[in-house]
């Protein structure tokens, strides 16, 4: 019996020793490690603040650093041999040779990292070995620039001999993982690759990273993706996309008709064409949260971020040239626009805009916008455009305007910029205008003008300039606006510059004010600076400083019905008394025409604290 105990309790003790033993060799394990990490983190520090040294003493010697000067100051902290500096991308990079570990160096002197090249087993394949397939819980990834090669031969074709197959993968989704930089070597698997070929087109073929960058003439760059599905940019960016296309630009490019939606998205680049061109891409149906960059040069038209589509919370900063062609906008051509704004300079020759689109909601332009003909702050020409801002000045020959070039309608939208225009020869009846919201034509509602509204050459005759609308025709009307801006034009007018024709009785100025600076070396009104055309034009409850020394028009034949409108002192219309009167128009206004279908709520009147005159109360500050 005792023996039996001996050796039961002999097996126990072996069991417990094997266990304390598996116990000890983990938990040291596990310390190991952690003394391996925290030694990691620590080089990791050491070698930050080495790189941030040198960046100062480099800036010390000269003011500025590049690739020699900071490899100095690497070399007098660290020793010689002991890192590498070269230029990628935008940045200097710095390569600590014992350890194998990159840091960037932007030009201001802001350091990231470390950065190590992507390791991809499957660079060039966006399925991943099969793991993905697309689906909306499987997106194809894009890992890496190899894998955005891919995917634009795929869609344009394909290539038999890297065994890609075409495919416009529609219904598709597809992901980007990670920011991506066409000129950094740490946005490729191997940067040095030429599986690819001649991607460029310019009959030499180099690696990968050049191909997709060379600007030689000749070189057409990267491929526009050709997809039809759903991409996510999970917030990520494309850096320095190059492309030099004969007829349609942009990251992305499709069919009109097919289905294509793009969101939360960056693009940074150039883009030249000799057709069209959109920043991010050409006819997507949906673009949601992008950024474009993308500096475009093209011949016929282009647009920041789309040529059409519905577009929400997008931002164009790229500057975009037409040398003569049409459509020309920060964001884009046609379609729904909500909440979005331009910071880039938009140049065109016809129908030129920081915004565009048909229906445009909430958008803003703060970039210098400059055309021929139908140039406006937010669009050239049509549309209808609600609670929009312009801050950019906006120059042109003719049909310019500071919200919109003409026929636009345009509903609770203030003008912060000056407006020019330049004028020219031979222009077409009804060109030659400039207005603080729109040039020629349309419905302006509850609108604020507060830049100047100049003609730069005062001796064009027949040229028109209003504080709000430079040239009224058939159809105009003016309602509920008012003008702080300075007009100066051969034809001045204090809301519009002219009333022409009209053939339906409905060319209207109705409860407006004008109180900024009167110039003319033709003729001038207060509200309206002259009536040239046949029909019955009306002005109703509007009203100008006496200061001004000027009647409501600088005719008035029978055929402009005038109503309750005069001439006051400033110091009156600066008065609650005056607002009051505003304010009754309004009332009676919206009482009368609220059943209608097409009814806009007029809005009512405040004293602005800051400038003492009254501001419609839904765009007051």
């Amino acid at each position: 019996m005792k023996k039996g105990i001996s050796l039961i309790a002999l097996i126990i003790t072996i069991i417990v020793i094997i266990i304390l033993a598996v116990i000890t060799i983990f938990g040291v394990n596990g310390v190991i490690e952690k003394v391996r990490e925290a030694k990691i983190l620590q080089e990791i520090s050491n070698e930050k603040e080495i790189v941030s040294a040198s960046v100062v003493q480099a800036k010390k010697e000269i003011n500025s650093f590049n690739e020699e000067t900071l490899g100095k100051a690497l070399d007098n902290i660290t020793g010689v041999d002991e890192t590498d500096v070269f230029a990628d991308s935008d940045n200097l990079a710095v390569q600590f040779k014992n350890s194998e570990r990159y840091y960037l160096v932007n030009k201001d002197g802001v350091i990231e990292g470390p950065v190590y090249p992507i390791e991809d087993e499957y660079a060039g394949d966006i399925t991943k070995n099969k793991q993905y397939d697309g689906s909306e819980d499987k997106p194809y990834q894009i890992n890496c620039i190899e894998d955005l090669v891919a995917f634009s031969i795929m869609t344009n074709g394909g290539n038999s001999s890297l065994g890609l197959s075409s495919s416009n993968f529609s219904g598709k989704y597809v992901e980007l993982c990670r920011t991506l930089d066409f000129k950094s070597m740490f946005s490729y698997k191997d940067y040095t690759s030429k599986k690819y070929g001649d991607l460029n087109k310019d009959t030499v073929e180099d690696d990968i990273r050049t191909e997709l960058t060379k600007t030689d003439e000749g070189c057409i760059g990267f491929t526009p993706i050709a997809f039809h599905g759903i991409f996510d940019g999970n917030n990520y960016a494309i850096k320095n996309l190059y492309e030099h296309v004969s007829q349609y630009g942009g990251m992305f490019s499709i069919w009109v008709g097919a289905e294509l939606s793009i969101k939360n998205l960056e693009v940074s680049g150039e883009i030249i064409s000799e057709g069209s061109a959109g920043g991010i891409a050409m006819a997507a149906t949906l673009m949601e949260n992008c950024i474009s960059r993308v500096n475009i040069n093209a011949k016929n038209s282009a647009t920041g971020i789309n040529t059409r589509g519905t577009i929400i919370h997008c931002q164009n900063y790229g500057n975009i040239e037409v040398e003569n062609g049409s459509y020309v906008f920060g964001i884009a051509g046609g379609g729904e626009i909500e909440d979005c704004q331009n910071y880039g300079t938009i140049t065109g020759n016809s129908i030129v805009g920081g915004i565009g689109g048909s229906q445009v909601t909430n958008c803003q332009n703060y970039g210098e916008i400059k055309g021929t003909r139908y140039v406006g702050g937010i669009r050239g020409d049509g549309g209808t455009l609600t609670n929009c801002q312009n801050y950019g000045k906006v120059e042109g020959n003719s049909a310019i305007g500071g919200i919109s070039g003409g026929s636009s309608t345009t509903i609770n939208c203030i003008n912060y910029a000056n407006v020019y225009g330049k004028g020219g020869d031979g222009l077409m009846y009804g060109d030659a205008c400039i207005g603080g919201i729109v040039g020629s034509g349309g419905r302006e509602i509850n609108c604020i003008n507060y830049g100047d509204v100049e003609q730069l050459k005062l001796e064009k005759v027949g040229w028109s300039a209003g504080g709000i609308i430079g040239y009224a025709n058939s159809g105009q009307q003016t309602i509920n606006c008012c003008n702080f801006g300075n007009i100066k034009g051969n034809t001045a007018g204090g809301i519009a510059g002219d009333f022409d024709w009209t053939q339906n009785d409905v060319t209207k100025v109705m409860n407006c004010y004008s109180v900024g600076g009167l110039e003319a070396i033709n003729r001038k009104g207060g509200i309206v600076g002259a009536k040239t055309g046949y029909g019955t034009h009306y002005v109703e409850n509007s009203y100008w400083p006496e200061e001004w020394n000027a009647e409501v028009c600088c005719n008035t034949p029978a055929s402009l019905k005038v109503t309750d409108s005069r001439a006051y002192p400033l110091s009156f219309i600066q008065s609650q008394e005056f607002v009051d009167i505003l304010n009754s128009y309004v009332n009676t206004y919206n009482l009368e025409h609220k059943d209608e279908e097409d009814f806009i709520e007029l809005s009512s009147w405040i004293l602005d604290t800051k400038t003492g005159y009254p501001i419609l109360e839904n765009l007051s500050e």
